[in-house]
């Protein structure tokens, strides 16, 4: 059949969910608390690094946006502050993994290439994306990852799968 596999990095952090200033910050089930403090400082800092001098205008729009067409943004917040999930990051970073806009009916989750356009539009990270689409691809993604799962680190497995993939899609933004 026609099918395409999207595979992504999977990086181990807190879940941080942001959709404005009016909209809230929303971490661990609750707000108001350590991870959502966190997220917003990171997210801060983000705009700054994309944005330089521009930063304080262009988050406050990207807070508009985010009201005024209800959307929340969901990201992988990694951070050395907030408990191990793995390796600390030597700074904190975070990866927008999905767009969800509310609208006034049913959530509309955004594909990933809406969620691209996105984050580029507001110079925000993304992961890097592999698609595989036809079958000897997707057989060399199974036969790499089956080669690599147990002690493949970052760097080797995307220069392998950047090698085997139909398409790659490179992460937005610089990722600490």
């Amino acid at each position: 059949g026609l099918a395409t596999m999207e595979v992504t990095l999977k990086h181990s952090g807190s879940l941080f969910m942001y959709a404005g200033n009016r909209g809230g910050a929303y971490s661990k089930n609750s707000f108001g608390n350590i991870y959502t403090a966190v997220g917003i400082f990171v997210l801060g800092r983000l705009f700054r690094e994309a944005w330089g001098r521009e930063a304080p205008k262009m988050q406050a729009e990207f807070n508009d946006c985010l009201e005024k067409n209800r959307i929340s943004v969901s990201m992988e917040l990694v951070t050395a502050v907030l408990g191990d999930h793995g390796q600390r990051p030597k700074d904190d970073y975070a990866v927008i993994t999905a767009v969800t806009e509310f609208g006034h009916g049913k959530p509309q989750f955004y594909s990933t290439p809406e969620l691209i356009k996105f984050c580029r539009a507001w110079r925000l990270p993304t992961n890097h994306v592999w698609l595989f689409s036809t079958r000897k691809s997707a057989t060399s993604f199974f036969v790499a990852y089956d080669a690599l799962c147990e002690e493949g680190t970052a760097t080797p497995v995307c220069k392998v799968l950047g090698k085997i993939a139909d398409i790659s899609v490179p992460e937005g933004q610089r990722i600490m």
